[in-house]
């Protein structure tokens, strides 16, 4: 699995406005970062389950030598340290680490930094 180098750390509340949504006048790499983070989101809270891992049906957004990466990403949940979602890219290794999307309007279920929370 080649590596791209470096893993994002990705705080969607500095992304969104005060109700939720991206804040659309974003700079044009901010805003594709957001609204994969947001697609990602959207994907795995909308699952009944806390799974180790899931395939998601998000494409990744890297295309390497101009060409678009043919894989989907992968993501899970996480509770230690912080309560966030890691996703990572099987084929190309691009990954991230995304947190603070609780409040969003891509937060499908009643997901929250609680432990205590089943699913």
């Amino acid at each position: 699995m080649a590596s791209r180098g470096g893993t994002y750390f990705t705080d969607l509340r500095h992304f969104m406005t005060e109700d939720g949504d991206i804040n659309y006048d974003l700079p044009r790499p901010a805003l594709n970062l957001a609204l994969h983070i947001a697609q990602i989101v959207a994907w795995m809270t909308n699952q009944a389950v806390d799974a180790e891992a899931q395939w998601t049906n998000v494409p990744c957004r890297r295309s390497p030598r101009r060409r678009r990466c043919p894989g989907d990403i992968h993501a899970t949940f996480e509770h230690d340290p912080v309560f966030g979602l890691r996703w990572w890219c099987p084929i190309c290794g691009d990954n991230g680490f995304a947190y603070g999307w609780e409040d969003s309007l891509w937060n499908r279920g009643s997901w929250s930094g609680s432990t205590e929370t089943t699913h």
